[in-house]
């Protein structure tokens, strides 16, 4: 028997060591989606993003990047070119913290930015380090007269990689 499968069995055994180990750092870096929102577009005179936009948006915030990690970067036409049925796959590990996510608590934490241009800046800083994040852009036939950029979904990580980036950012309280 291999290392890996070793280590594979003894992560069967919920009373192993191994296993006791993973437990601990699961429970003290607990994982967690974060979603940050643009808070301007809730304090606008017109074109105010209301309650039911902003649950719809951070919904697909939520979604985007799991998405997104499930095509492996291939739009959905390089999947099917032929527009037929197509399937997406997670190939997830041990350890993993979307594993964990998806097995577990499926934590969110909704934070805000005041304006577009934080959060671009937020994206592009995540992307740098290989961070899935997807920004959700409104198509503008409701509230906003225009598509619009309404907040951004960062897969779920361990808070001591997400903190890195989001640790100055608040809570958003509506």
């Amino acid at each position: 028997m291999g290392k890996f499968e070793k280590i594979i069995e003894e992560l069967k055994d919920p009373e192993s060591e191994t296993s006791k180990e993973l437990e601990t750092i699961i429970n003290e870096d607990p994982v967690k989606q974060i979603i940050v929102v643009r808070k301007d577009l809730l304090d606008r005179e017109n074109e105010k993003m209301t309650c039911g936009k902003l649950a719809a948006q951070v919904s697909h915030a939520s979604m985007a990047p799991i998405l997104e990690k499930m095509r492996g970067g291939m739009t959905f036409d390089m999947i099917s070119p032929t527009n037929e049925n197509y399937r997406l796959f997670l190939d997830l590990k041990v350890g993993d913290p979307l594993k964990d996510w998806l097995e577990g608590s499926f934590r969110k934490v909704i934070l805000y930015v005041k304006n577009e241009s934080q959060l671009i800046k937020l994206h592009e800083q995540l992307k740098a380090d290989n961070i899935t994040t997807c920004l959700i852009k409104d198509s503008g036939f409701t509230i906003f007269s225009e598509p619009t950029i309404t907040c951004l979904g960062i897969e779920p990580l361990r808070a001591s990689v997400v903190d890195k980036y989001t640790k100055r950012l608040r809570l958003l309280n509506i």
